[in-house]
């Protein structure tokens, strides 16, 4: 952008400045000039390493957006970006015509309305179900109001229908660090929903190949639970919520299916009647940083796009910071006692 465009960007007509808003608390959502959601020409660098060139993305009134691209491509940061986590180095991204997320903290990035899932369940696994449900709610966070805080009836209500929604509704006062992982992964997406209980609120979910849609399973299996069903009938009850889905259609889909529900633009379109768009994101930026894991899985990826059916080769040589090659059961008991002893042993995996 040149700074003729940069100084008529800046000084245009319908720009509201800063000075002139009010507390971010009390900002309304305006979206009568343009999208909900947009970023333009984001760059965001590691070290000299540029996880985002010049992205731009918008998502509009009314719409469903799916971001699909492969580990490395940006995906992350770019949520990053939005929920306040990344500083970019260039760019703009505003909520709305009038909110510059830029100038938020996170914090108060989710108070205007916008929320996230994780890859990794994150919740207070020593507090209850309900209270976790209760914690995440939208309220104000300061001391004195947090300890006089009183839930009343339409909040109640409120929590019983995402446990509902959840399927956490029998497990209400059990201790969320007894649960399951699938059962984390449903009580932070009812964290999420519970979060934002209006209207003018767009949601984002990392890793979304894994969101099940059991229309297109054995139910006899798998029972009723529908997770994408109720997220997207969730988040469309409302008045100008919007739902982005986040994922690498190169990784594995929910158990006995062959592709990921909501990564198939089509499918959503049809199976929901929404307006849906998806947006790939192409290039393996994080390739740069010479991971083993992250060229094995390119590499293997490459192999199913051409139809190569043989079995992958994986070459160690040049990654042995992240990939060992194991020569005999002794080096293999070793490795495995040294990675779970660590104090990252949850970031291990072994892969038979």
């Amino acid at each position: 952008m040149s700074s003729l465009q940069r100084t008529r960007e800046r000084f245009r007509r319908d720009r509201v400045w800063g000075f002139l808003l009010p507390p971010v608390a009390n900002r309304v959502l305006d979206t009568r000039h343009g999208p909900i959601l947009y970023l333009e020409d984001v760059s965001v660098s590691f070290d000299g390493f540029k996880a985002l060139n010049k992205l731009t993305l918008y998502i509009d009134d009314g719409e469903l957006r799916c971001i699909i691209g492969a580990n490395g491509a940006g995906k992350t940061t770019m949520m990053d970006v939005i929920t306040g986590k990344t500083r970019p180095d260039e760019g703009e991204v505003f909520f709305g015509q009038s909110i510059n997320l830029l100038e938020l903290s996170e914090p108060e990035i989710a108070q205007v309305g916008i929320g996230r899932k994780f890859q990794k369940p994150t919740v207070f696994e020593h507090h209850t179900v309900y209270t976790n449900l209760e914690l995440s709610m939208k309220a104000d966070k300061a001391v004195w109001p947090t300890l006089v805080a009183r839930l009343n009836g339409e909040q109640r209500d409120h929590i019983d229908e995402v446990l509902n929604t959840i399927g956490l509704s029998e497990q209400r006062n059990q201790r969320a660090g007894l649960l399951s992982h699938g059962q984390k992964q449903w009580l932070e997406i009812g964290m999420l929903l519970a979060q934002n209980p209006n209207e003018n609120t767009v949601f984002i979910v990392d890793e979304a190949s894994m969101i099940n849609d059991n229309r297109q399973m054995d139910s006899e299996l798998f029972g009723s639970r529908n997770l994408l069903d109720d997220l997207v009938n969730y988040v469309f009850s409302q008045k100008n919520n919007r739902l982005m889905l986040v994922g690498d259609t190169a990784q594995l889909p929910p158990v006995g299916l062959d592709i990921s529900p909501a990564l198939d633009i089509d499918y959503v379109k049809s199976a929901f009647h929404v307006t849906a768009f998806a947006f790939e994101m192409k290039e393996v930026k994080r390739q740069s940083l010479d991971s083993g894991v992250l060229y094995a899985a390119t590499d293997l990826r490459n192999k199913i796009a051409s139809g190569d059916d043989e079995l992958p080769y994986f070459n160690p040589a040049g990654f042995k910071h992240d990939i060992l090659r194991i020569n005999n059961g002794s080096d293999l008991e070793e490795l495995l006692n040294l990675t779970f002893q660590s104090k990252d042993f949850e970031k291990g995996i072994v892969v038979c």
